[in-house]
């Protein structure tokens, strides 16, 4: 990538000293405070809850909110009795697919007294933007007919979709041609040949009309020398056959990593690239990257685990290690570069068995992408410490101060509650928004002005970033968003948002709620509330990005426009940004003052927002005039080329 202009380092302190400002620090004696925690993956009896020792009363829990608060509106989709839908990385749950047809699926269960035989997957959908949303039938229920657990959601062909969820005795895998219409068809992925058994299915689907079908799944027993092996499916049938079956990818098996368990790992799709991401407390965080549906595969690392083959029987660490807390979520940006955002902690292992030591208030959500290099430090234990990481770059979520001392109020006379992933804040969520050049990111972080009189209550938080074809460094786009305000909120727990895919001014935020602030396991029968939370604005209103991507100006659907462009003057290489009101063949001609033409180039262009890069080279130090062209219609702007 190349060197940012100095406009965007400008904009890159003025943001990250903004942020900082904005930041709740933790007081160090509640900072280094410890917690003793039990691996969630480790040998126990059947039914054991490791994150909770007693069941609070629910009857304060709010039903039925639907309140429209400035821009933001939330609604109710569901309810359901399991609030555990994840061990660590969110599945796709929700998608916005490109005619803003919107799906929300979620694990639904009511028999929590009869061992959640009633467990499946539920579906609501809004057909689009103003309409309501509806959910199929008209009470949410499971669509499998056995005992379901744990669902993706994806695209599927021209206008379908896909959902692949987990059973007891494999995967199921269901299609239908046209989203929200007729009979799905089922289709079982089981366990075939030694493989012992299929759980926690995460899945995405790519290619032209997404029409190929990709999962990863876990063995969570031992197999192939693993206590826990990962295993990759591919079908481009929906399902019906698999091409690609059981297949422990090159840098995943035994040689690098005594297990790898469920929920680690989690997709990131655009066209036909493809990309797995694995990241866990006890093991490198890593992702394996393809350019071609999976045929091929190459591993890339993020972050090197300083105890290269970790195992809880045997490992024990000699220092505290600043490590990824097991929520982690990724997407490629409009010039295919990779996004990885994961929540931040500390653990020491310091006796062998599955006990581990946890450090609850170290904050943080971290941003990685490909043009940075992996984290080091000449001592790995601290290459992800607060110390290590640039504010604005790589650390951009942390709890907000809501009152503006710089201090988290009443940490440790409150308490943080338990979850299967760890960090203060937690659960990140990316999403692109197309031709604009800007992601969104929402996560999940104690709130210092809520709590039940024993923990703090979490919430949601967003707020939208931008970058350009010269750099996928995010720089801030605008304010975080806190996405719960009002005292029907005070005392509601807020968890797992996710962000689909951004096609317009219309953010969306699938989330699930309860009283209680605290993660439970099945078994315990605790009423949780799933909704969808609503922005209809442009976050960026009133705050321009530092090139004109079109966004607020006239909405005349018969004319190019065309941005200065930037920088301005230049050396190296500058930026032209074109909005076409449909796709059409651009032309950029170059002058210069005497009229001779100096350079020409031809770009497809398509409807929206397009990008012209034009370097420097074989242009004097000088005044120029570029033109461009789409159709009949041209506009000619004035740049200057420095030395």
């Amino acid at each position: 990538m190349k060197p940012l202009i100095l406009l965007l380092v400008a904009a890159f302190l003025h943001t990250g000293i903004q942020a900082q400002e904005n930041r709740a620090f933790v007081p160090d004696e509640v900072f280094n405070t410890t917690t003793t925690r039990t691996f969630h993956f480790a040998p126990s009896p059947e039914g054991n809850n490791r994150l909770s020792n007693s069941l609070k009363d629910s009857s304060a829990l709010s039903k039925g909110i639907n309140q429209e608060t400035s821009n933001i509106d939330h609604k109710d989709l569901g309810e359901t009795y399991m609030d555990r839908q994840t061990y660590g990385v969110s599945r796709q749950q929700i998608y916005q697919h490109n005619d803003d047809y919107v799906v929300s699926v979620w694990t639904i269960t009511e028999d929590y007294e009869g061992g959640f035989e009633d467990m499946g997957t539920a579906y609501s959908y809004k057909p689009s933007i103003g309409a309501d949303w509806e959910s199929q039938p008209d009470t949410p229920t499971r669509i499998e007919s056995m005992k379901s657990r744990y669902p993706s959601y994806a695209p599927y062909g021209e206008n379908g979709e896909v959902i692949v969820s987990q059973q007891s005795d494999g995967l199921n895998v269901y299609t239908r041609p046209e989203k929200g219409e007729g009979e799905w068809e089922h289709h079982l992925l089981e366990p075939s040949g030694d493989v012992p058994a299929l759980k926690y299915p995460h899945m995405i689907t790519s290619g032209e009309n997404h029409q190929v079908l990709h999962i990863a799944a876990v063995t969570n027993i031992p197999y192939e020398g693993q206590e826990s092996a990962l295993l990759y499916f591919r079908s481009q049938d929906g399902g019906q056959t698999w091409d690609q079956q059981n297949v422990i990818l090159e840098g995943t098996g035994s040689e690098h990593y005594t297990a790898i368990y469920g929920d680690e790992y989690g997709w990131a799709q655009k066209d036909s690239k493809i990309a797995l991401v694995v990241t866990s407390p006890w093991h490198d965080l890593f992702y394996l990257e393809s350019e071609d549906n999976g045929d091929s595969w190459q591993k890339h690392m993020v972050w090197e685990h300083p105890y290269p083959m970790f195992d809880f029987e045997t490992t024990v660490t000699t220092d505290t290690l600043w490590c990824p807390g097991g929520s982690m979520d990724a997407v490629y940006d409009e010039t295919d570069s990779l996004h990885i955002a994961f929540g931040l902690t500390r653990v020491m292992h310091q006796e062998t068995g599955y006990d581990f030591t946890h450090f609850p208030w170290t904050d943080g959500i971290v941003h990685w992408s490909e043009s940075f290099q992996p984290f080091t430090a000449s001592n790995q234990h601290s290459a992800l410490s607060h110390d290590n990481l640039e504010i604005g770059k790589h650390l951009v979520g942390w709890s907000v101060d809501k009152n503006s001392n710089n201090l988290f109020d009443n940490a440790g006379e409150y308490g943080l509650g338990q979850y299967p992933n760890l960090g203060m804040s937690t659960m990140p969520s990316l999403s692109r928004q197309d031709h604009d050049y800007t992601i969104a990111l929402s996560y999940l972080t104690p709130n210092e002005e809520r709590n039940s009189g024993e923990a703090f209550y979490r919430n949601v938080y967003a707020k939208p970033y931008y970058f350009t074809p010269l750099s996928d460094t995010l720089r801030e786009l605008g304010s975080t968003i806190f996405m719960h305000e009002g005292p029907i909120y005070d005392y509601e727990e807020f968890f797992y948002p996710q962000l689909p895919p951004w096609n317009n001014s219309y953010l969306f935020i699938h989330n699930l709620y309860h009283s209680t602030p605290e993660i439970y396991f099945p078994g315990q029968g605790y009423f949780t509330q799933v909704m969808i939370t609503e922005y209809d604005k442009y976050w960026w209103e009133g705050n321009p990005l530092p090139f004109t991507t079109g966004i607020n100006q006239s909405t005349s659907t018969n004319r190019i426009r065309v941005s200065p462009n930037h920088p301005n003057p230049f050396s190296g290489q500058t930026l032209i940004n074109v909005k076409l009101p449909s796709a059409v063949t651009m032309h950029l001609e170059v002058r210069d003052m005497q009229g001779k033409k100096v350079y020409t180039h031809q770009i497809k262009g398509h409807r929206g927002n397009n990008h012209i890069i034009l370097p420097a080279t074989n242009l004097k130090p000088g005044i120029y005039l570029y033109t461009v062209s789409a159709g009949e219609k041209s506009i000619t702007r004035k740049m200057v080329v420095k030395e």
